[in-house]
């Protein structure tokens, strides 16, 4: 779900710490209140856009960069032109006296032309018998839209009691294709509706909140062509040749949640010297997630060779996902309660939460506690540490694992004229006895008060346990049905540390007419995992078979996947400033982030994945990749002068120095090249507000 950031009444980032009110995460969480109507009426249109002539995109020489290279696996890799625009706008108005109403709606499109270089493809006749179909390469565009429609209705019931009920509606439809497989094309189309009901009640002892929610998701994948045709020509045997044509065929998944939230705030209540402000409430949710195929997919593999201009071949293997609905739910109970202890100088917070749902069938207990020593008294010199376990997220993903493989089967020869050819492949187990993942946290830190800038420096370490993970339960089988099961466990282990030092001013700087807000940051931090972080939960691949996920190719080995280096995508070492200076007088705010990423080394998947057969069976391979460090500076000006009446426009400017950075290598028909991160890129941006 989208909002606008000026619908938003205020963002908390938890990272740390995390009250006992929060859950189903294992990272952490971030909070996002949405704001209510002021009283008053106000509104704001904007519009803005990007053009692929205004921005520098930087690719390797090598390549030849150009969207006819664009495949299945990376349908909009290679984006050469595109137009790009976002806009919209939102009002807030009373109704009566004690009531009033938000609305805001937007739009995000872009449009993408991209060659289609496929001169035709293999199709099935009415008949079922095959037919060459020529097409001359031509361009046609890929597009992308994104609708976003948000409303809140709010009643200041009395000075103690307050209702909001709000609404997001969020629509998103994209058709992609890929440049070299004729008929290709697909729309995905996501659309999301939910609703959220709070209700407060300052009582005599506290503030009772009540809320309840109903969130429905729904993504569907409609295909040009339902089937696909791969015909694989051995004509010449040392380059064979390959036609290919269709999709991945049509599917629905939906997802439905309600839930329901209580939480009381008492008010401080004070024992002696000590001032007890407990926290207490309950939640539960159903959820119901649902796969559908409304009509059979087939895949179809042929081989064979061209002798005196006509096709020598055969069907060699068929593979289908049968038409049907599977389903899978579940419901989660929480409980939770701490208590903020106030005892001069030291505040303790200790909770638990105890959270339970009737998938894994178990309960999971997070104790949690909380630290802050003032040590002058001063507030100007704080200690703050603590101890806090943290459960996963929903384990809907891993109960619907078995819904989305649902229904698969193969055959390899008189597919057509005897159903029991066809034979049903299961590639998992193991699904029904997992544990949710869970991370435990210990943090310790020092935050000082120097002038008017607040200084803290933190250290979290978290081990990760009980995560997630999938093994090959057949390793030494030498059948590839037997092999290519995968065994779903709880295996999975992680360190991770993070070391930060941050500096903001604790109120505005007034300088050259200007006030001016800075924060600034250095931060270190190291991960380690038994798990390749792409082989924990994927989906299944029907031309990869009989792959062993226990052992894989590193530094021209073969070596336990467990033992694999930890893959990191975060830089170890990062510095971050950021300054907005704001000239009222004139209208003008300046907005500037400087951001250097030190380098970084990592165990990634070579040759785009594909496996690399052993005596063990195929293999995924890795390879060690070092990534330089990369520096980027992004600047925003805008400037709303009183003259124009509301009237404001604004220039975005990111990577300003057009900096050069690796962020990536890619493999092309068997040759390795760099990507990059975006060179240069503007965002204009005319608003109005009234």
């Amino acid at each position: 779900m989208y909002l606008d950031s000026r619908l938003i009444d205020s963002v908390t980032v938890y990272d740390n710490n995390i009250p006992v009110e929060f859950g189903g995460f294992t990272g952490g969480t971030v909070e996002v209140q949405s704001r209510r109507w002021s009283g008053e009426t106000h509104a704001n249109a904007y519009y803005r856009t990007t053009r692929s002539s205004w921005n520098n995109i930087f690719t390797d020489p090598k390549l030849k960069f150009d969207t006819a290279n664009n495949d299945f696996s990376n349908p909009a890799r290679f984006q050469k032109k595109y137009d790009k625009q976002n806009y919209g706008g939102w009002f807030e108005t009373g109704l009566t006296e004690n009531t009033g109403l938000i609305f805001s709606a937007s739009r995000r499109e872009s449009t993408i032309p991209m060659m289609i270089s496929a001169e035709g493809g293999i199709v099935h006749t009415p008949e079922g018998e095959l037919e060459h179909v020529l097409q001359s390469p031509h361009y046609r565009d890929q597009t992308r839209t994104s609708d976003n429609y948000f409303i809140k209705y709010s009643w200041n019931i009395s000075d103690k009691q307050s209702f909001d009920l709000s609404s997001n509606i969020a629509r998103y439809k994209s058709y992609l294709f890929s440049s070299s497989v004729y008929n290709s094309g697909y729309d995905n189309e996501h659309n999301g509706l939910s609703f959220t009901a709070l209700y407060k009640h300052q009582l005599a002892l506290g503030t009772l909140e009540l809320t309840a929610g109903y969130q429905n998701l729904e993504d569907k994948r409609t295909n040009d062509q339902d089937y696909f045709i791969k015909v694989e020509d051995y004509t010449d045997w040392q380059h064979p040749n390959q036609v290919s044509s269709g999709g991945q065929g049509d599917l629905r998944s939906k997802q439905e949640t309600y839930s329901a939230k209580s939480i009381m705030r008492f008010d401080p209540i004070v024992w002696g010297t000590v001032t007890h402000r407990p926290t207490t409430g309950f939640e539960i949710s159903r959820t119901k997630g649902a796969y559908i195929r409304d009509k059979t997919y087939y895949n179809y593999t042929y081989r064979g060779m061209t002798v005196n201009d006509e096709w020598m071949g055969s069907l060699s293997q068929t593979t289908r996902f049968l038409a049907g609905t599977h389903n899978a739910s579940y419901i989660n109970y929480s409980f939770f309660i701490d208590d903020n202890i106030q005892y001069k100088r030291l505040t303790l917070r200790p909770g638990v939460r105890l959270d339970r749902d009737d998938f894994v069938q178990k309960n999971n207990l997070s104790p949690r506690l909380s630290a802050t020593y003032d040590i002058w008294g001063t507030g100007n010199t704080l200690i703050i540490g603590g101890v806090n376990r943290y459960y996963g997220r929903s384990m809907l993903t891993y109960a619907l694992y078995g819904a989305q493989n649902a229904g698969l089967q193969h055959c390899y020869f008189d597919c057509q004229t005897s159903e029991e050819k066809w034979t049903n492949r299961t590639d998992f187990d193991g699904v029904d006895s997992l544990k949710t993942p869970y991370n435990d946290e210990f943090t310790l830190g020092l935050q000082q008060e120097i002038a008017s800038t607040t200084w803290r420096l933190q250290y979290v370490h978290r081990n990760g346990r009980d995560e997630v993970r999938s093994d090959t339960k057949y390793p030494d089988s030498t059948i590839d049905e037997k092999r290519a099961i995968r065994h779903f466990n709880n295996n999975g282990r992680s360190t991770h540390d993070t070391l930060t030092l941050s500096v903001r001013n604790s109120q505005p700087w007034e300088l050259a007419k200007a006030d001016h807000v800075f924060n600034a940051s250095i931060s270190w931090q190291k991960s380690k995992t038994n798990t390749p972080k792409d082989s924990g939960y994927a989906n299944f691949d029907p031309s990869v078979q009989g792959m062993n996920y226990d052992k894989v190719w590193y530094g021209g080995k073969i070596i336990n996947a467990k033992d694999l280096p930890s893959d990191n995508f975060n830089s170890p070492l990062k510095v971050t400033a950021e300054l907005t200076s704001v000239w009222d007088d004139v209208g003008v705010t300046w907005f500037n982030r400087l951001q250097w990423n030190g380098a970084r080394s990592q165990a990634e998947k070579a040759n785009n994945g594909a496996p690399k057969p052993s005596e063990y069976g195929p293999l995924f391979e890795y390879k060690k990749r070092h990534y330089s460090s990369r520096f980027t500076w992004d600047t925003k000006l805008s400037w709303q002068p009183e003259f124009a009446y509301g009237v404001g426009i604004s220039v975005e400017v990111n990577n300003v120095l057009n900096t050069k950075n690796v962020n990536d290598y890619i493999t092309y028909q068997d040759k390795e090249y760099k990507s990059y991160e975006p060179g240069r890129q503007f965002w204009l941006q005319v608003s109005y507000d009234y």
